[in-house]
């Protein structure tokens, strides 16, 4: 992850947010041996949001435009306009670069029902998990 320029290492954060994502996402499916918290608990969705997160769109890539961004934190939000005039809401971390029209392709990691941002103060009918692909 990182490559050498002139003898120093230069890091490239950008092959890291699939890794920290992919970590967070393993991290919030985990049982809680302590606490007997078991992923898709109701206790353990209220501690993690991400508890009960559904794999089912995992490695799906979607390739779109983003018609609203909404920035939280170090989160934004895409409502993303696929071919065929589909829309899906779609969550990345960081700033997504984005291309002529607000053209974008991202890899899908899961999604959820029902997911509530306290930063926005607003609830996505299903938003998905993703990460910026090339």
């Amino acid at each position: 992850m990182a490559r050498a320029v002139g003898g120093d290492y230069q890091y490239n954060m950008r092959s890291w947010i699939p890794v920290l994502l992919l970590f967070s996402l393993g991290f919030a499916t985990c049982s809680v041996v302590a606490g007997s918290l078991v992923a898709g608990d109701s206790a353990a969705a209220g501690l993690n949001p991400l508890a009960d997160i559904s794999l089912e769109e995992r490695g799906e890539r979607l390739q779109g435009h983003a018609v609203e961004i909404v920035r939280a934190g170090s989160y934004t939000y895409l409502d993303l306009a696929l071919a065929g005039g589909e829309r899906r809401w779609v969550v990345v971390l960081g700033r997504p670069v984005l291309g002529r029209d607000g053209a974008i392709t991202v890899t899908a990691m899961g999604s959820k029902r029902g997911f509530r941002s306290r930063k926005l103060g607003r609830v996505f009918a299903k938003l998905i998990f993703a990460y910026q692909s090339d």
